[in-house]
C-alpha cells in the first residue's frame, strides 16, 4: 500500500500522469534470455537449479533487487563487437573501383583480404534492400562491393561501382577527416610538440607571466547568449547521426562525444573519429578528457592545428569511477591547479580568440558544493564559457538538478557566460521559463542531454514555446532518418550496418521513454517520472513505447533467420476475467487481448480447461475450444465464453475447494502459452460454509477466480508453416504436471509488437462462420482504442460479425 506521503494529486510519486483510459494492466517484463550476458545467464541458472533444477527462465529465487542488478548498466558485460574475417572481405584495392577507373593490384604483399571479385560476389550475403541511401544521397557509395544495398550501384558484369557525378558534386562531405600522416606521426611519437613543451616549461618557470594575458586581450568574443540551446556531448549516443537530427530541430551548439586525450595523442583512429563534424553543424566543438596538463595541452594543440573547430571543451564532470580514479573528469574539480595550467597554457598556444570552455558539476558530493569557488577562479584564467550540471558526482541522475544553485553561480561568474544543465524536457520547465520569461536569467543558455535523447524535437518546442503532439509516424520517420544518417556515417557494408543497428538500439533505450502529449492528464512530462504501462492512440504509438530490447531488435533492426523461427509471433498482452465472482453454474467469460506481429496463415486454437481433480487428468474438462484464423498482423480482442463444468464428471470431494482453470493457445497443434488461475469454489452463505450439506447444492455455490494472480507459462515452438512441427524446449504437456507448471511458470506479459493498420488492404477472413462456437463478442483494436464490434450470438441464436472498418468479413449462421 502507498502511504499518504507518497501520493501527490492521487497518483504515485515518480509515475507520469497518463490518462486512465490508456492504461494497461500492470505487467512484469519477461526476461529475453537471448539478449543478456552469459555471466548473468549463469547466475540465473544457478539460482534456479540450486532449488528445483529448473531452467534459467524459472530463476525466481533471486530477489527483485538481485535480478535487476544482473541486467543493470548500459554497457555492462557488453559482448565484443562482431569480428569480420579478413579473408571474407574485399581488399580496398578492388572494393571501390568505379566504372571510370582501371583495376589495380594490391600494393601489400601477404594481404589477408579477398582479391577475387567473382568469388566475393558469389559468397556475399543477399542484399538487405535494393535501394542504397548512400548512393542516392551522395552519388557514390564508398562501401562499393561490400555494400549490403549494392544492387543499384554495382555493375553485374565486372563488379565496378557506378557513380552519379551530378549528385556527387552537390554532396557535402563530413569534415575533420583523419589524415593518415597525422596518425602515423602520433603513433611513432614524431609529431612536433615543441611549441607546447616550450609553453609548459615557461609556465613552470614563470607562472606570473601568464596572468591576465588572455583575460585582458582585446579579442572578439563568441556571443554565447545568441546560441542558447547546446546539445550535450553524450558518450556513445551523442554520435554524428544523432547530432544531425538535433541540428534539424534547432540545436544551436553541438559538441562531439567525450574523447580521451591520451588516446588521441596515441593516434587511435577509433578516438579520432569522435571529432568528425557534419557540414550542418555550424558551431561545433570537441570535448576532451585527461588528467595531466602535459597531455591535455598537447591535445589542444594537435586538435586546433588539424581540425575545423569552434571551441574545445575540457571535461570536469564525468562521474565514471575509472575516469575519476585517474584524476580526470570530475576528478579535476579537486585539482584546481592542473585546470588553471591547462587553460592558461592552451590559451597561449592557440591564441586568446579561440574559445576554451569547461563543463563541471556542483561538486563531488551533494553535501559540499565547490563549483562556485572554481567558477570565481576560472574568470581569471581566460575561460570563455562554463557549463554547470546541477548535480554532484555521487548524485549521478538521482534527485532533481539544482537550478537555483546554477543561477547563483551564474551571478558570481558574470560577465563569464554560464550554461545550465539538467532535467530540461519541456519549454515549461522552470529554467526554460526563466530564460525566456520576463525576468532575466543569469545563465546564458542551457545544455540539453537526456531531454534531447528522449525527444530530439525538444529544441523546436523551446524555440516555438509550444507542446508538439508529434504523431507516431513522424517519430518513426525520425528513426528512419537516423538509420540513413548512420549508413552515411558508418558505411553500408556489414560493419556499417552492424554499427548503425547498435547505436540505434542505444538511442532507443531513451527514445521509448517519451510519452505522447495527448496521453497525459497533466502537462508537461517530467524527466524523472516513469510512465505506467500504457496503450498508445495507434498500434505504432504503442510499439514505440516498448521498453524491451528484443522488440527493438525485431522491429527496427531485424532478427536473424534462426531467431525469427523461434520468436513468438503472438503475444497475449492481457486477459480479463469477466463476471467474477459469480455463481458456480454461470458461464465463464474471459476477455482476451493478443497481438500478432506478422500474418499467420493457420488458425490459433484457444482452449479453456477445468481441472476437476489434482489426482488424475481423467477428470479434466475442455469446456470449450475456439479457432481463430487466419490472423492478420495487429492487435485483436475477443470475449471467450464457456459453459460451467459438468458437475457429473467431477469427484464430489473435489467440487468444493480450490482448483485450477487453464486458458491455452496453440498453433499448428503446438501449445505456446498457458495462463492458469486458481479457483475457489465455496458456499456464499455463511451458515452453509460452517455446516456444508451432505448433498452439494450447486445453486448455492459461488465461484471466485483469483484474477489478480495469473500464472503464465510460455513455450518455444516452431512458427513455420509445417503443421507437424515439434515444440522446441517445451515442458511436458501431461496433465499430471499441471500443478507444477502452474506454480513454477513465469508470471510475464510482454509489451506488444504492432504496426499501424492499413486501410487499403483487402478484406481478410478472421473468424470463419463454421469455426465459431461460444465466442460472444469480438472487436478490432483500431487507432489504439477498443472499437466495439458486434455480437456473434444474438438473442435469436444468429451469429453475425464484422470488425470495424474493413478488417474482417461478415458471417451468418
Amino acid at each position: 500500500m502507498l502511504s499518504e506521503a507518497s501520493v501527490v494529486n492521487e497518483k504515485p510519486v515518480g509515475v507520469a500522469p497518463v490518462k486512465p483510459k490508456f492504461h494497461q494492466p500492470k505487467l512484469e517484463k519477461n526476461v529475453a534470455m537471448d539478449y543478456i550476458p552469459d555471466e548473468a545467464k549463469r547466475k540465473l541458472h544457478d539460482a534456479a537449479t540450486d532449488d528445483d533444477g529448473g531452467p534459467p527462465e524459472k530463476a525466481a529465487k533471486l530477489s527483485r533487487k538481485e535480478r535487476k542488478k544482473l541486467f543493470a548498466g548500459q554497457n555492462k558485460n557488453r559482448p565484443r563487437p562482431t569480428s569480420f574475417a579478413r579473408d571474407k572481405k574485399p581488399c580496398p584495392s578492388i572494393k571501390c573501383v568505379t566504372v571510370d577507373d582501371e583495376w589495380v593490384d594490391c600494393r601489400y604483399t601477404g594481404c589477408a583480404f579477398l582479391h577475387d571479385v567473382k568469388k566475393y560476389m558469389d559468397m556475399k550475403p543477399s542484399d538487405i534492400d535494393d535501394r542504397c541511401h548512400v548512393f542516392y544521397e551522395r552519388g557514390f557509395c564508398p562501401s562499393g562491393l561490400a555494400c549490403r544495398y549494392g544492387q543499384c550501384h554495382i555493375r553485374e558484369t565486372d563488379g565496378k561501382n557506378l557513380i552519379n557525378k551530378d549528385l556527387q558534386g552537390k554532396y557535402k562531405t563530413e569534415k575533420n577527416g583523419i589524415p593518415e600522416h597525422l596518425i602515423n606521426s602520433l603513433r611513432k611519437r614524431k609529431h612536433d610538440f615543441s611549441k607546447c613543451e616550450e609553453v609548459l616549461k615557461l609556465y613552470q618557470e614563470n607562472k606570473d607571466s601568464f596572468v591576465d594575458s588572455a583575460r585582458d586581450a582585446d579579442v572578439k568574443r563568441v556571443p554565447w547568449k545568441s546560441k542558447p540551446l547546446y546539445l550535450a556531448p553524450l558518450t556513445t549516443v551523442g554520435n554524428l547521426p544523432f547530432r544531425r537530427i538535433c541540428k534539424e530541430f534547432g540545436a544551436d551548439i553541438t559538441c562531439g562525444e567525450m574523447a580521451l586525450a591520451k588516446s588521441l595523442l596515441n593516434g587511435r583512429p577509433d578516438e579520432w573519429v569522435l571529432t568528425k563534424r557534419h557540414p550542418t553543424e555550424d558551431f561545433f566543438g570537441v570535448q576532451i578528457c585527461g588528467s595531466t596538463a602535459n597531455v591535455l595541452t598537447k591535445c589542444v594543440q594537435v586538435l586546433v592545428e588539424n581540425l575545423e573547430l569552434d571551441f574545445i571543451d575540457l571535461n570536469m564532470g564525468c562521474p565514471i569511477d575509472a575516469i575519476y580514479a585517474q584524476g580526470a573528469g570530475s576528478g579535476l574539480m579537486r585539482r584546481k591547479n592542473v585546470v588553471e595550467q591547462v587553460v592558461r597554457t592552451s590559451k597561449r598556444i592557440v591564441g586568446p580568440s579561440f574559445p576554451i570552455t569547461l563543463k563541471m558539476r556542483t561538486g563531488l558530493t551533494s553535501e559540499k558544493r565547490i563549483a562556485h569557488e572554481l567558477i570565481s577562479s576560472a574568470k581569471e584564467w581566460g575561460v570563455d564559457m562554463i557549463t554547470l550540471h546541477g548535480r554532484s558526482r555521487t548524485q549521478r541522475y538521482k534527485n532533481n538538478a539544482d537550478w537555483d544553485y546554477i543561477e547563483e553561480c551564474a551571478l558570481k561568474a558574470d560577465p563569464l557566460p554560464v550554461f545550465g544543465n539538467g532535467d530540461v524536457l519541456s519549454f515549461e520547465d522552470a529554467p526554460v521559463k526563466r530564460f525566456y520569461g520576463s525576468e532575466p536569467s543569469a545563465t546564458s543558455g542551457m545544455m540539453i542531454g537526456r531531454g534531447a535523447l528522449i525527444k530530439p524535437w525538444l529544441f523546436r518546442e523551446i524555440k516555438e514555446q509550444r507542446h508538439w503532439d508529434i504523431s507516431a509516424q513522424e517519430r518513426l520517420d525520425i528513426v528512419k532518418k537516423y538509420a540513413n544518417y548512420g549508413l552515411e556515417h558508418w558505411g553500408s557494408d556489414d560493419q556499417g550496418v552492424d554499427r548503425t543497428r547498435r547505436f540505434l538500439l542505444e538511442w532507443l533505450s531513451f527514445l521509448h521513454r517519451y510519452i505522447p502529449v495527448g496521453l497525459l492528464e497533466v502537462l508537461p512530462q517530467k524527466i524523472n517520472e516513469r510512465p505506467p504501462p500504457y496503450f498508445g492512440r495507434s498500434d505504432l504509438e504503442t510499439l514505440l513505447s516498448s521498453p524491451l530490447c528484443s522488440d527493438w531488435v525485431c522491429f527496427f533492426s531485424g532478427a536473424s533467420e534462426e531467431k525469427k523461427s523461434k520468436m513468438a509471433k503472438v503475444h497475449v498482452s492481457n486477459v480479463t476475467v469477466l463476471d467474477n465472482p459469480s455463481p458456480f453454474v454461470n458461464p465463464l467469460q474471459f476477455q482476451v487481448t493478443f497481438d500478432c506481429i506478422e500474418d499467420l496463415p493457420e488458425d490459433l486454437e484457444w482452449k479453456l480447461i477445468y481441472v476437476g481433480s489434482a489426482e488424475s487428468e481423467n477428470y479434466d474438462q475442455v469446456l470449450d475450444t475456439v479457432y481463430v484464423g487466419p490472423v492478420p498482423e495487429g492487435r485483436h480482442m475477443f470475449v471467450f465464453q464457456a459453459d460451467a463444468p459438468d458437475t457429473g464428471k467431477i469427484p464430489a470431494e473435489d467440487i468444493v475447494g480450490v482448483t485450477v482453470i487453464l486458458l491455452t493457445c496453440s498453433y499448428n497443434g503446438q501449445e505456446f502459452v498457458r495462463v492458469g488461475y486458481y479457483v475457489n469454489n465455496e458456499y456464499a452463505d455463511a451458515e452453509l460454509k460452517e455446516n456444508p450439506p451432505a448433498v452439494i447444492c450447486f445453486d448455492k455455490l459461488q465461484r471466485n477466480i483469483l484474477a489478480s494472480d495469473p500464472r503464465v507459462t510460455r513455450f518455444k515452438i516452431n512458427w513455420g508453416p509445417s503443421k507437424d512441427a515439434e515444440r522446441v524446449g517445451a515442458e511436458s504437456s501431461s496433465k499430471d504436471s499441471t500443478s507444477a507448471s502452474l506454480k513454477g511458470g513465469i508470471v510475464s506479459c510482454e509489451v506488444p509488437l504492432m504496426e499501424d493498420d492499413d486501410d487499403d488492404e483487402e478484406d481478410t477472413p478472421f473468424l470463419p462462420r463454421e469455426r465459431m462456437d461460444r465466442v460472444i463478442e469480438c472487436s478490432q483494436m483500431e487507432e489504439g482504442q477498443l472499437t466495439p464490434g458486434c455480437k456473434f450470438v444474438d438473442e435469436s441464436g444468429q451469429i453475425k460479425a464484422r470488425f470495424s472498418k474493413d478488417d474482417c468479413i461478415s458471417m451468418e449462421q
